[in-house]
């Protein structure tokens, strides 16, 4: 939580970065103006007579927002015009009766969200707010509404009618579109915003940025974080889902009517993840795909540009306009092989088989309850990558490298051809 010293507008120029994603790069104007159509302008009220209130506290759940924010700061000339609340200050501010119940992740010794929740609110509906520090990338989004989709399940059965409001930064623009067509998310709340609206809810829950948790597995810590047992729900109900939008389809069957023409199955490979250290490098895509066309009589399709030219080798780089083409490429598929990225949560909502090559996390961590989806982990036995998703560091990337350089094609197309026949019927 901060407050002002001074009247200020806080600016977010829209920043993009590639068809599939959108971030704010904030600034800062101590000396309010006029909005630009460009730019998203969030007006910041300063204290009253220097008394800490809840319409004058602002929320913001991101190191990376206060980074910015600090950053901006010092670039306007006002480095002392932002200022943190104490945690003292912001346990009494929560604690007041307007505000909602602060609702605990699960453990052994803690009842269940329900049973918390119960303590505020008789029947339905019951309103509750996520405080999401999580990241907002598709992959992320993906499998986070995974978890709030059980949490409403749950909280309907409970009382009946629910209210699930989302409160994160406006990081990603087409994620946040993705969550608001899920249909499992009632409002989101775009941070920074006033305290103050917490309290149009009974109960509110933080999604840790790091949530993997005592089972180990991404979608076992969200749940638990939710305040449920993770253990209580069913590893179906742990799976993905996700709409394939008609229009988006059709274009991308467009895309794919030279592939289709030769009736033999499309295998898309996706080799591009966020960081490169979780990319497949060019040298280890080439002979991925030489194995590939060899040893299999599928047509390839690529996201990124393909080593060598083949007529066995569809390329659609760039001719995805939005995430929702990129969904209908998944649906439009027999199956695939991906670098660390969003590409297997898609697949596993949409039940397309297909092998994943990780470097910097154990399979098992993502991978747990998505059937007919297996994975690979590159690397050395020193494991010194795990869990370094996003490192740039020179060493890092260097056992990266090596690893890629070690890498044998033979296994990931075995592990493909064994998941294609044991593909089964769509959920």
């Amino acid at each position: 939580m901060f407050f002002a010293t001074a009247e200020l507008e806080l600016i977010f120029d829209e920043q993009v970065h590639g068809p599939n994603a959108r971030a704010y790069r904030v600034g800062l104007a101590c000396q309010p103006r006029a909005a630009s159509t460009q730019a998203r302008v969030v007006r910041i009220a300063p204290q009253r007579s220097g008394r800490v209130s809840d319409d004058t506290v602002y929320l913001a759940v991101t190191a990376e927002f206060f980074l910015r924010l600090a950053s901006a700061a010092r670039r306007a000339g006002h480095p002392k015009c932002i200022k943190l609340l104490r945690d003292a200050s912001a346990r009494e501010l929560l604690k007041r009766p307007t505000m909602p119940r602060r609702l605990e992740a699960w453990d052994a010794s803690r009842t269940s969200i329900e049973d918390q929740l119960a303590q505020r609110v008789a029947a339905g509906p019951a309103r509750v707010a996520i405080l999401n520090q999580y990241a907002t990338a598709f992959g992320d989004t993906i499998v986070s509404l995974t978890a709030f989709r059980e949490l409403r399940r749950r909280l309907a059965a409970r009382f009946g009618s629910v209210e699930i409001g989302l409160v994160q930064h406006p990081d990603n623009l087409a994620a946040e579109e993705l969550i608001q067509s899920s249909g499992v998310v009632d409002r989101i709340h775009r941070l920074p915003a006033p305290l103050a609206i917490l309290q149009m809810y009974d109960g509110f829950i933080t999604l840790p940025h790091d949530p993997d948790g005592r089972q180990g597995c991404w979608i076992d810590g969200m749940l638990d974080a939710l305040g449920i047992d993770a253990d209580t729900v069913t590893a179906d109900q742990k799976r993905n889902e996700l709409r394939v939008d008609s229009s988006s389809r059709s274009y991308v069957d467009d895309l794919l009517a030279l592939g289709r023409r030769s009736k033999r199955p499309l295998i898309l490979v996706h080799a591009e993840a966020s960081a490169p250290i979780r990319s497949v490098p060019p040298h280890a895509m080439k002979r991925l795909l030489e194995r590939l066309l060899a040893e299999t009589d599928a047509v390839a399709v690529t996201t990124a540009p393909a080593p060598f030219s083949d007529t066995r080798i569809v390329d659609v780089t760039g001719q995805l306009p939005t995430f929702s083409h990129f969904v209908a490429l998944v649906s439009a598929v027999d199956g695939f092989i991906s670098a660390d990225t969003c590409l297997y949560h898609v697949a596993d909502a949409l039940d397309v088989p297909g092998v994943v090559l990780f470097t910097s996390v154990e399979p098992e961590r993502r991978l747990k309850y998505y059937e007919g989806i297996h994975g690979l982990l590159m690397g050395d036995d020193s494991g010194r990558l795990l869990g370094r998703h996003d490192s740039t560091d020179a060493d890092h990337l260097a056992i990266a490298d090596a690893a890629w350089a070690r890498f044998d094609p033979k296994a990931v197309i075995g592990h493909l051809g064994e998941l294609r026949q044991g593909a089964t019927a769509p959920r």
